[in-house]
């Protein structure tokens, strides 16, 4: 007992004694992190990694021990061994404490903890072992101190890093730590799991739609995720926990994959292919010399695995061709050039976190993750526009697939009754032939009469002849105008103006004041017009035209006061145009054929080509319109046409 005394005397006196070149941390409240920054710790650097814990801890070795230059401890020769040492007394009786090594990729970290006899025990973690050799099985490198620290106790570490760190090293008590871990895992499982239901989700729509862009978008997420896993320590601890050695090549093999499967997905998505060839090539180069890369790390040069700074270029560039693509009036690149311009931006907060530029924090050090999962909800709207777009796209080829069925059907019975209509057109045609050269036989009989009895007379009733004559004359020559009229609607296109139909109204009139009856008629306007209306003006006039002047040549004689109403009433969408008489009138049976060609009644058959009413639906049939009847013989007659606002049509 009293040797055991003895050494314990001892060991305190020694850990006093070398514990006084710094303060001493004393951990007193239970929530805090106690953070070893340079007031608490000395530090020296073992190049050749020969120094055992006896050398370090004995009085020869005190003196090589320095402050730091720095808050925290850094590593200013990558592959050295660095020694600090801190001295701790626990205010808080029995209490658990844990001391963490927030740098998680650090090769190796070897915790020396002492007892009451002077020995140290070692406590082992880093990057560079086995996951399960961790005391606790968390993603940082964490270690259990001692239950009872009641007087000063000096304590040792050993790490080592083959890239350059500060390190940041913590104490807390274990309550604390359980409950921050807790929380940590908690967060990360949802993180994961909303990128897992990304990935299952969009690897779904590839199988049922078969378009690569969801299969690119579903491996971007994946090593988006396994990217997100290297950089907070999760990889490690549930993928490759048996494979330390794959730990200094992890994070920029899961970039380069990462950076690859986003041009990937970049190119399918925006169709650059199609739409933007020369950004294409760009992005077809970018890829190339993304996987070149990828090789020189492996075999050449290890030392560039920390310049990650690289791919920030295929991000400006994939982020250069959604903008291009959205001003291009491509609608889904907009949530893709919003999804990318959070990506860049955690991106750089990340990659100026590792290069020190700025402080580490928890924002900072989960940059990654957070903007991950805003990029995700950005580009799955993205992808939802796509989405919603072919389904649109089905449901037009299933709209066109019912169509095409029913055109099989209608094409079956149609090839039925084609013969039928060709032969109908023929017979329309020699129809149209056959009453056209009847119509202008007779009058050509007539004149040739005419002329033959006038060389013959030898009388003086020249005058005679050429009356009749003239007379011939003007029949055939207002049958040939009106062929000529339904030869020039029949091919005209249609030159659209805006209708003013009062004016056409009375330009109509004013023109017909010299026809023989004109003064015998009583004209009527009721026109009420509203808003724009476009047509064809030609038209129009001559639909005016031709009513007035049957108005006159068809009164009755039997009225002592003939009339023509003429009432418009029109509208941005349609026009209704009517003419009311109260002239001869149109029998029953002939009203059916009124509008059919070289159709005459008897009673005007002298005057009438049997053209202008034929002509008149066929004008008003141009204009997409349509024309009625109605009639009563001996009390007149009422043509309402209905034609719709042609600047609709051109929307």
């Amino acid at each position: 007992m009293k040797i055991r005394l003895f050494f314990s005397i001892c060991f305190w006196a020694i850990t006093l004694t070398y514990g006084f070149g710094r303060d001493t941390l004393y951990l007193k409240e239970v929530k805090a992190n106690h953070f070893l920054t340079r007031e608490f710790i000395e530090v020296v650097e073992d190049p050749y990694h020969k120094w055992t814990i006896d050398q370090i801890s004995s009085p020869e070795f005190n003196k090589l021990f320095s402050t730091l230059k720095t808050e925290f401890p850094e590593n200013e020769h990558p592959g050295s061994a660095y020694w600090i040492k801190f001295t701790v007394q626990n205010k808080e009786p029995e209490m658990k404490w844990v001391f963490e090594c927030y740098n998680f990729k650090v090769r190796f970290v070897e915790l020396y903890i002492p007892d009451e006899k002077g020995n140290y025990h070692l406590q082992r973690s880093g990057s560079g072992l086995n996951f399960k050799e961790r005391t606790l099985q968390h993603k940082n490198l964490d270690f259990l101190l001692p239950t009872r620290i009641k007087q000063p106790t000096t304590f040792y570490v050993k790490f080592i890093s083959y890239d350059a760190v500060r390190i940041r090293f913590n104490i807390r008590s274990y309550e604390e730590f359980t409950s921050y871990a807790l929380n940590e895992y908690f967060l990360l499982g949802i993180f994961y799991g909303m990128i897992i239901i990304i990935v299952l989700y969009n690897f779904f729509l590839f199988l049922r739609l078969q378009d690569e862009a969801y299969l690119y978008y579903a491996l971007y997420a994946v090593f988006v995720g396994a990217f997100s896993m290297v950089q907070d320590g999760t990889g490690f601890q549930y993928l490759w926990p048996n494979f330390p050695e794959f730990n200094p090549y992890a994070l920029f093999f899961c970039s380069a994959v990462m950076i690859i499967c986003m041009i990937m997905y970049t190119k399918s998505f925006l169709e650059t292919e199609l739409r933007l060839p020369l950004m294409n090539r760009i992005l077809n180069w970018a890829i190339i010399l993304r996987i070149l890369l990828f090789f020189v790390q492996i075999f050449l040069l290890s030392e560039f695995n920390n310049y990650i700074w690289v791919d920030i270029i295929p991000y400006l560039l994939v982020y250069l061709a959604a903008i291009i693509a959205y001003k291009r009036k491509n609608s889904s690149a907009l949530f893709f050039v919003l999804g990318f311009s959070v990506l860049f931006l955690g991106f750089t907060v990340n990659t100026l976190r590792i290069y020190k530029m700025i402080p580490s924090t928890i924002l900072t050090a989960y940059s990654i993750n957070i903007v991950v999962i805003i990029e995700m909800l950005l580009l799955s709207m993205a992808l939802a526009e796509r989405v919603k777009k072919i389904r649109e796209n089905e449901l037009i080829k299933e709209n066109l697939n019912r169509e095409l069925e029913l055109k099989v059907k209608e094409r079956t019975e149609a090839l039925m009754i084609q013969n039928k209509v060709i032969e109908e057109k023929v017979q329309t045609l020699d129809t149209f032939i056959y009453k056209a050269s009847h119509d202008i036989k007779g009058p050509l009989k007539s004149l040739i009469g005419i002329t033959d009895l006038g060389l013959k007379d030898t009388k003086e009733n020249a005058h005679i002849y050429f009356e009749h004559a003239l007379k011939t004359a003007k029949k055939l020559d207002a049958i040939i105008k009106d062929l000529l009229h339904i030869t020039k609607v029949n091919n005209a296109n249609i030159e659209l103006s805006e209708i003013d139909f009062k004016i056409s109204a009375m330009e109509a009139l004013d023109n017909l004041r010299k026809l023989p009856g004109y003064e015998k008629v009583t004209f009527e306007l009721d026109i009420k017009q509203e808003g724009e209306f476009l047509s064809e003006k030609n038209i129009i006039y001559s639909l005016f035209q031709n009513f007035i002047e049957n108005g006159i040549k068809y009164r009755n004689p039997k009225v002592k006061k003939s009339f023509l109403k003429i009432k418009v009433k029109a509208d941005s969408h349609t026009a209704e145009i009517k003419f009311t008489d109260n002239g001869i009138g149109i029998s029953p049976e002939h009203q059916d054929k009124i509008f059919d060609m070289f159709f005459r009644v008897e009673a005007q058959a002298d005057d009438s080509t049997g053209l202008g009413l034929y002509i008149v639906k066929l004008s008003v049939e141009k204009l997409g319109g349509q024309i009625f009847l109605q009639s009563k013989l001996g009390e007149g007659s009422s043509f309402t046409i209905l034609l719709q606002n042609m600047r609709k049509a051109t929307l």
